[in-house]
């Protein structure tokens, strides 16, 4: 079974609880009893039963995440936002006839919170989870990190190979497929498989069935005639969720997403100071732009100012990068071993996720 966002589980519990409400509302005007069903629907209109049938189908369907669903659920939320807005505004200035309470601006500001995450949440991963996309990748819950790890592969008759992931999460990677591969990792093909980790330098291999959910085929940059193969595969882990959990905790530790921020920092280390500017950050790290380097385990605090204020980090070098190389300017890498002000990071980390922008 396949697993929901929360966000997505109160969206359509608030979506399929408002005909529920419309006819507790109903029936509480014209003194009705609940349970008389005929004479509470005989107020109703055509258009206003459609719409509550239809209110319930899209609650259903992004349950059961059908892409009609989100499309409907986006258009409904943008057009039932501004009817809240102007809802407000007409009532602050006596437009309308109903009196609003305290209590009816609270429930109109709490189903506009709830619209306006739900709607940045599809739409700011509409790509990692791709609800809307004409590619039937299915539902990904988590972010695929583009990390070569070296998979072993085996298949009836001693075929056997190995590759390199292109991307890869705990659910599952993206394989580029070599010549002899194309004919073995085929739509539902069940592969076996080993997937080797690296930690501290001891190899650990994790066993699992892969099973092949697509394969996608493109043109290769150099414009060379030839296509490039990739295969789209799902993990189910052989050792259960011990190993699922592993995996999961390693790339989140090692991999935990570095987002893009040019912060101006200031370096502390053995009381000497030093001013220098990020070139990314994570929940575990962060990279320093500097020409002069530190050796591995010294040591040192950053400081750094966001929008909510100071923060500072305590934190660990583990690699240099004298050279500038893999895509960065000369600096080092930093693991962070302590945050004094956890609030203010957090939140700033939280902005830097929502922006999206990966800067690994």
């Amino acid at each position: 079974m396949r697993r929901i966002p929360n966000i997505i589980i109160i969206s359509s519990i608030l979506i399929g609880s408002i005909p529920i409400l419309g006819y507790a509302l109903v029936a509480l005007s014209k003194t009705i009893p609940f349970y008389d069903f005929s004479r509470i629907l005989h107020h109703y209109n055509i258009f206003q039963i459609l719409f509550n049938v239809f209110l319930f189908a899209v609650a259903i369907g992004m349950l059961k995440i059908q892409k009609w669903s989100f499309v409907s659920f986006i258009i409904l939320g943008v057009c039932f936002l501004f009817y809240s807005i102007f809802l407000i505004f007409f009532s602050w200035f006596g437009f309308l006839s109903y009196n609003f309470h305290i209590s009816d601006y609270t429930i109109l500001l709490f189903l506009i919170s709830i619209l306006i995450a739900s709607l940045a949440y599809i739409i700011r991963k509409e790509l990692a989870m791709p609800y809307l996309s004409i590619l039937g990748r299915g539902w990904r819950l988590s972010r695929r990190e583009s990390l070569p790890i070296k998979i072993e592969w085996s298949y009836e008759l001693g075929l056997a190979g190995y590759g390199l992931t292109e991307n890869i999460s705990s659910k599952g990677c993206l394989l580029p497929l070599s010549e002899s591969m194309v004919m073995v990792f085929l739509p539902d093909a069940k592969i076996e498989m080993k997937l080797y980790f690296v930690d501290e330098n001891i190899v650990k291999v994790i066993p699992v069935i892969g099973t092949v959910l697509r394969i996608e085929e493109t043109i290769s940059r150099d414009k060379v005639e030839e296509s490039l193969v990739k295969a789209g595969i799902l993990f189910e882990y052989v050792q259960g969720k011990t190993d699922e959990k592993w995996v999961l905790n390693f790339l989140n530790e090692k991999y935990s997403a570095r987002y893009l921020t040019d912060l101006n920092a200031n370096l502390e280390y053995n009381k000497i100071f030093k001013s220098t500017k990020m070139f990314n950050l994570s929940r575990t790290g962060m990279y320093l732009i500097s020409n002069e380097m530190l050796a591995a385990k010294e040591e040192v605090t950053i400081e750094f100012h966001t929008m909510l204020g100071g923060v500072s980090c305590g934190g660990e070098v583990v690699w240099s990068n004298p050279k500038g190389l893999f895509d960065k300017p000369p600096g080092f890498g930093i693991k962070i071993t302590k945050v004094r002000n956890l609030f203010k990071f957090y939140i700033y980390l939280f902005f830097l996720a929502y922006l999206d922008e990966i800067r690994r």
